[in-house]
């Protein structure tokens, strides 16, 4: 016996090959951060657990990474915080952007000229260079996935093989204006999987294009049915959150997604008794979002300075950078000193000088959404209740929840604001965490078969018009005069 196990404990060809592991992460790739949620298929529990990068950049919080990505005068690429920490070459931001305008989803609206930081000039790709804005998004996710995947091994002690399936977000809109904006976007996850590991920070992009190239000849992309990687709107991901905190039989929801580059706005009808459909009525996109209502601050409170005395335009940015994080309240106003200047701010001018231009904008989109939604339905009694959510960074700005409460859609709807809480089966080891940022990472992290299906506006056909109920005919004529 005891030679037995000599001779096994010495013979080196016997292997133990590790369990496997199967993975659904989702990875809400934003216009200024990237968020990843993912849940372990064989968790009978099915925690989902949260990414935390544990970068030291202050502007972003630890679980986000910047979606940012540098061309420096070396022509090496650089990405996430470091692309945002260097100072030399050329940036790129609003990538997903980029993507939907060079294949037509969206006009161009000119991002480069969006500028948080004076003195950092914003770049588009026709301006640069010859390269399609998804070959950057390629190297970007490449680089991203194999962090994503040693952090999950190691949050698993590097106990298991590993089988993975990313699900990426895209904005609604986008994809009903397109819809081969989804299918280019699960090409470029396929496609940034296959070269992970290859892509890695400083890398030059000749190298980083051969390595692109050396992979091609030996994939072929599968058909939709055999696609590990998927491609979801980004609504259909956040109201997988609400699917599991509905408890009416048929409501209205309209999500309002303010990022950071972008707003979207999505009205939808959930009925648990039909969960697997997800009939969207109207949705829109703006590029307006967080950073333009920093951006009023910024431009306000610079202009403040100056007409107080000259002051250098390095001192103006240095300064700005810090007060952006503190932003007046409904309960306090805010001191901003440089050198012997103080400029205070109470919140009703920061309502009136700063949100109020933009948040308008927003609004209008909102009630045209509205108004195109109420055409396929004009039953005033189906649109009696609507559920409101406010998800994404830009809707945490202080005042902006305040001024969508403040407004009545229409006068005959109850407007009900729900607030995202943490999920019990979130496993978010962080204090002051707030789950409006997360909501679409989460959603995302579930196996798409149990995502609903989408019906798009224009595969939802009118209901006829009631002939008894003249309120709705009246509301239909005097919603023209609206102002």
């Amino acid at each position: 016996m005891l030679e037995t196990y000599k001779s096994l404990a010495t013979t080196p060809d016997i292997k133990f090959e590790k369990p496997e592991k199967r993975i659904i992460v989702g990875v809400d790739f934003g216009t200024s951060s990237t968020k990843v949620m993912f849940r372990p298929l064989d968790d009978p529990a099915s925690i989902v657990h949260l990414i935390n990068f544990a970068h030291e950049n202050r502007t972003y919080p630890s679980y986000a990474m910047p979606s940012t990505l540098r061309i420096d005068d070396k022509n090496q690429l650089w990405f996430g915080t470091l692309a945002e920490e260097s100072e030399n070459g050329k940036v790129f931001r609003n990538l997903k952007l980029c993507v939907a305008c060079q294949i037509g989803a969206v006009e161009c609206r000119h991002c480069f000229n969006k500028n948080l930081e004076f003195g950092q000039e914003y770049f588009c790709f026709d301006d640069y260079f010859d390269v399609p804005a998804y070959e950057l998004v390629i190297y970007f996710l490449a680089w991203l996935f194999g962090i994503l995947e040693r952090e999950i091994l190691n949050i698993f002690q590097n106990d298991f093989r590993l089988t993975i399936q990313y699900n990426i977000g895209v904005p609604v809109s986008h994809s009903n204006e397109k819809r081969n904006f989804i299918e280019l976007f699960e090409l470029i996850v396929f496609v940034a999987d296959l070269l992970k590991g290859r892509i890695y920070q400083g890398i030059h992009f000749d190298k980083a294009r051969s390595e692109l190239i050396k992979i091609l000849p030996r994939f072929q992309f599968p058909s939709v049915e055999n696609r590990k990687h998927r491609a979801v709107p980004e609504t259909v991901a956040a109201a997988m959150w609400l699917s599991k905190s509905a408890g009416d039989e048929i409501n209205n929801y309209l999500i309002i997604d303010i990022g950071a580059g972008t707003t979207d706005i999505t009205l939808y009808r959930y009925s648990n008794t039909n969960y697997d459909k997800f009939p969207i009525y109207g949705t829109d996109c703006l590029a307006l979002a967080g950073d333009d209502f920093l951006t009023e601050f910024i431009q306000w409170l610079s202009t403040q300075y100056q007409s107080k005395r000259l002051i250098s335009t390095a001192d103006i940015i240095k300064k700005v950078r810090d007060a952006i994080n503190r932003l007046p309240s409904p309960s306090k106003s805010q001191k901003y000193t440089l050198g012997h200047t103080i400029i205070e701010l109470d919140f009703d001018t920061y309502k009136e000088k700063i949100l109020l231009e933009n948040f308008n904008k927003i609004y209008q989109a909102l009630d045209k959404t509205f108004q195109s939604s109420y055409q396929k339905d004009k039953a005033q009694s189906k649109w009696s209740k609507m559920k409101i959510v406010l998800i994404g960074g830009g809707s945490k700005i202080p005042g902006i929840e305040n001024l969508f409460k403040n407004r009545q859609l229409r006068p005959f709807i109850e407007q009900q604001f729900v607030e995202p809480n943490i999920p019990p089966n979130a496993k978010i080891i962080m204090n002051n965490l707030n789950f409006k940022f997360l909501v679409v990472a989460y959603g995302l992290s579930f196996p798409v078969a149990e995502l609903p299906s989408i019906r798009w506006p224009e595969e939802i056909k009118p209901q006829k018009d009631s002939p008894n109920n003249k309120k709705e005919k009246e509301y239909e004529i005097l919603d023209l005069y609206r102002e």
